[in-house]
């Protein structure tokens, strides 16, 4: 290159050169018009018409020149020559900005071939990097709009490259990571659910949060289209509104050389239970006037009433005895008999442990009082103890 295109002044010539780096090199010479300085020009190979540093440099002397250079560092040159006047020898110091690469994503670990994928990056002081794939592991893996794939087991080598530029000069660096062999056939996965569905679940009540593992790492836990109308899940919470069956899936995806897996867990919601309040049944049992038998209609009424004992599973049964006795002697032992008749009959209809539990209300009239009908009236009122 001309002295004008390499950007060194007119009145200046270049009497030395050194090249610390394929990519750029540092020459040295003297500039009539500037006494006491030397010009030091870094000239970028790949393009030496744009010089990256062009600069006069203060020397030691102020007539001197300078006619030899040395890089001893890729950043660092020295520039040694002479003096005009006196034997003095002089001297300049020129620094190239340094460039640096600096990957900041990171490398898969236990990556299988064919699968899995990895978007490399890196930054540089000069700008832009170049990532691709080193040519020693093209046949491993692969970069295609920045990401990179791998096909068959080995060593993937990353490649990041920053071309000299804004005065730095170029610069690399590399990103290697394993490939590991896929197995062949594809290991079984498995899905172990170690959390217990429960048991008893009332709607609209309680929550339960589903937990499983696999062989392949991590599982997703949803709820089964079926029973979105009576369960979900949120935040890995599983809370039901309405009674019927929840199916929980959990899933386990392709990876790490392992075939994907599900499996399934499920739990009836039932409604809140309702008490039954049992009426009581009463009926009134009429003996005749000096009978202590039961009529065919008595035992019709004693016999809906011990079907109602039956059904209601009763276990105490109160019984209560309401009657009018005179108070001529054996007016009350007549009411006692046919209450025993009464107790009797359902102790023969009922059949099971059924505790009876009497309570009496006999009213006394004076033997004078004409009231015959009375005293043939038994009340039973059978209600749950």
């Amino acid at each position: 290159a001309t002295s004008t295109e390499a950007g060194i002044p007119v009145a200046s010539y270049l009497s030395g050169v050194s090249c610390p780096s394929v990519s750029f090199c540092v020459a040295a010479g003297s500039d009539y018009k500037s006494a006491g300085f030397g010009f030091v020009s870094t000239i970028d190979v790949a393009n030496p018409v744009a010089p990256l540093v062009s600069s006069l440099v203060e020397t030691s002397s102020d007539i001197a020149y300078l006619n030899g250079v040395s890089c001893p560092a890729v950043a660092l040159c020295v520039a040694v020559g002479g003096n005009y006047s006196n034997p003095v020898p002089s001297y300049a110091i020129a620094t190239i900005p340094a460039n640096t690469v600096s990957v900041t994503s990171i490398a898969p670990v236990g990556a299988v071939a064919a699968t899995g994928s990895y978007t490399p990056a890196a930054t540089a002081l000069s700008g832009p990097v170049t990532v691709s794939i080193d040519a020693s592991s093209t046949s491993n893996c692969s970069i295609s709009a920045g990401v990179v794939t791998w096909s068959s087991a080995g060593t993937c080598v990353v490649d990041f490259a920053s071309a000299t530029s804004g005065g730095y000069v170029a610069a690399s660096a590399q990103q290697s990571f394993t490939i590991l062999p896929t197995p062949n056939p594809p290991t079984t996965n498995t899905v172990s659910v170690t959390s217990s569905a429960p048991v008893g679940a009332v709607t609209a009540t309680g929550s339960y949060a589903p937990v499983a593992t696999a062989l392949s790492g991590f599982v997703t836990v949803t709820i089964d289209a079926s029973s979105t109308s009576n369960c979900s899940i949120s935040s890995g919470v599983v809370t039901w509104s309405s009674a019927g069956t929840c199916v929980v899936d959990f899933a386990s995806a392709t990876s790490q050389g392992y075939v994907a897996a599900t499996l399934r867990q499920s739990f009836v919601i039932g409604n809140p239970a309702v008490t039954t309040r049992v009426r009581p049944v009463t009926q009134h049992i009429n003996f005749g006037a000096h009978q202590s038998t039961l009529t065919v209609a008595d035992q019709v009424a004693l016999q809906s009433l011990a079907d109602q004992i039956v059904f209601y599973h009763l276990k105490v049964v109160i019984v209560t005895l309401s009657a009018t006795a005179h108070q001529r002697a054996g007016a009350h032992g007549v009411v006692a008999q046919r209450l025993s008749v009464v107790l009797s009959y359902l102790h023969h209809r009922v059949h099971g442990s059924v505790n009876y539990r009497v309570v009496r209300h006999v009213r006394s009239i004076a033997s004078s009082q004409s009231d015959p009908a009375a005293t043939r009236s038994i009340t039973v009122r059978a209600q749950m103890g």
